[in-house]
């Protein structure tokens, strides 16, 4: 009985294998080529050591007639993602037949289009199989990545090979020398490029820019990149193994996107310092407001990009990340409606233009002067000196009396005679008060009205209107006080007196 029990465990145990090898079996792909999935799965997978098979391994390879050189270049390909770090995604390869690039609109498919451009699929007849091009350029791929192995080997033959800490002598060496090399080449480019840079944004802005901080900013960080760039090309070639040349690989990428970062606000700087340069020589101040702001906004897109970027990096699925962002930017509009307003009231007040800094404006509420416009509000100072922010929602939808773009400010009054003045006093008193007013050089000439318009319940009343060409309402003041002192002076001279409200009683003797 016991040995049934044995005999029919070992049964079940044979039988549960053989269907998970066939489960197993059925799960593979179709080594078929008839898909660019298919082709690479069978290049890689018969290529590792627990399904090694060099007559599978090869058959995306056909185009090279030699078996023995297709198997060499199917391990070399596989060599060069490994140093590369190049990870294969087979869920992303498409299984698509007919597929076609949308960049090259034909059959052809890239692994890495960006890492290796050289290295692609190709439909040929009904099959997918590498390019010839790519077959001919893996030999000197595979070459570029062994140079520093190779030179290091001929110089030290005997202990290059040998295996310390997990890692060879040459890749020791290797390392050494790149950091040699990064040393050197960093102060090559610190002492050449800065006279180019300075050169060239000379000649795009047709000035002398002699900002010597922002430019040696911006050197350094250019030269920060040459020597990243100059990293991703030698470290494949110390063939460090398919995770650590992976792990550099994104650090290095995380690493370019920061310099970048850098450099892009470095430009920036330099940009808004020689607008400001500009705006500064122009009569509107609203173009020194607008600059503040465009730096702003484009330093908030510059450093998103970035951040995105950096989380593409690291692995974060951006597309799912943007969605989720755009559905909680769409509650966050929703639950912010005051603020959007204010936002596009902003940019109606830059594109219209209806005041720029130092008017005086008044309007339903307000009236100052203007100091700043920003993103969200409008700054005023009143004629008490205190500070009044308007959002630029309220403002662009508001009637605005804009009183600093006046030519001119309007002296406008009613001169009241008492009604027992002479009419040659009369006359006399307007004669004094035209000569007073030509007399003013602020005074603008062909404007000047005084007429005896009006006879008013208890006075004579002269029309008075003179325009004023001042700049300020200081100056304004000053102007007006001068000629209020000159026409009581006149009245004097003249014998008129100024009528006030009054009531006369008349009271009848029977």
């Amino acid at each position: 009985m016991r040995s049934f029990r044995i005999k029919l465990t070992m049964a079940l145990c044979l039988m549960f294998n053989l269907l998970a090898q066939n489960s197993h079996a059925e799960s593979l792909p179709k080594n078929d080529l008839k898909s660019p999935h298919n082709a690479i799965w069978a290049h890689l997978y018969y290529l590792q050591a627990d399904s090694y098979d060099a007559e599978q391994a090869i058959y995306p390879f056909k185009l090279e007639k030699n078996d023995k050189i297709a198997l060499e270049l199917a391990n070399h390909l596989l060599q060069i993602y490994d140093w590369k770090g190049l990870y294969v995604q087979m869920d992303r390869i498409p299984r698509d037949s007919m597929y076609i690039d949308s960049l090259d609109q034909r059959n052809v498919y890239y692994p890495f289009k960006d890492a290796l451009p050289d290295v692609y699929l190709t439909k040929q007849g009904d099959e997918w199989v590498y390019a010839q091009h790519t077959l001919d350029r893996i030999p000197a791929l595979h070459k570029e990545m062994g140079l520093i192995k190779s030179l290091i080997l001929t110089i030290l033959p005997k202990i290059g090979h040998n295996d310390f800490l997990g890692l060879e002598v040459w890749q020791y060496t290797g390392i050494a020398l790149i950091i040699i090399l990064f040393f050197l080449v960093h102060l090559i480019l610190s002492r050449v490029l800065t006279p180019i840079v300075k050169r060239y944004v000379n000649k795009l802005i047709k000035t002398n820019f002699d900002n010597k901080s922002l430019l040696s900013g911006l050197t350094k960080n250019i030269s920060y990149l040459i020597l990243v760039q100059l990293l991703r090309l030698t470290i494949p070639m110390l063939q460090l193994g398919v995770d650590i040349s992976a792990a550099a690989s994104k650090g290095l990428n995380i690493l370019s996107t920061i310099i970048l970062l850098l450099i892009a606000l470095k430009i920036l700087k330099i940009s808004v310092s020689i607008t400001t340069a500009i705006t500064q020589r122009t009569e509107s101040k609203m173009d020194d407001q607008l600059v503040p702001l465009l730096e702003k906004t484009a330093r908030i897109i510059i450093i998103s990009l970035a951040i995105l970027q950096i989380l593409s990096f690291a692995g974060v699925n951006i597309t799912a990340l943007l969605a989720g962002v755009s559905i909680g930017g769409l509650a966050i509009a929703l639950a912010a409606q005051d603020t959007v307003k204010n936002l596009l009231g902003s940019a109606m007040i830059f594109m219209d233009k209806p005041f720029q800094v130092g008017d005086y404006v008044s309007g339903p509420g307000f009236a100052g002067t203007i100091i700043e416009v920003g993103f969200r509000s409008t700054r005023i100072k009143t004629v008490g000196s205190s500070i009044v922010s308007i959002p630029n929602g309220t403002v662009a939808n508001a009637t605005i009396d804009n009183f600093g773009v006046r030519s001119f400010r309007l002296y406008n009054t009613t001169l009241g005679l008492t009604y027992d003045t002479p009419t040659d006093k009369i006359a006399a008193f307007k004669q004094g008060l035209i000569q007073i007013l030509e007399s003013e050089p602020a005074v603008m000439n062909e404007g000047i009205m005084i007429y005896f318009t009006e006879f008013a319940a208890s006075s004579l009343n002269l029309y008075f209107k003179a325009p004023i060409q001042v700049d300020t309402f200081d100056e304004e003041l000053r102007i007006k006080e001068e000629i209020n002192i000159k026409v009581l002076n006149l009245a004097t001279e003249v014998g008129v007196e100024f009528a006030f409200p009054s009531t006369s009683v008349y009271i009848e003797k029977q």
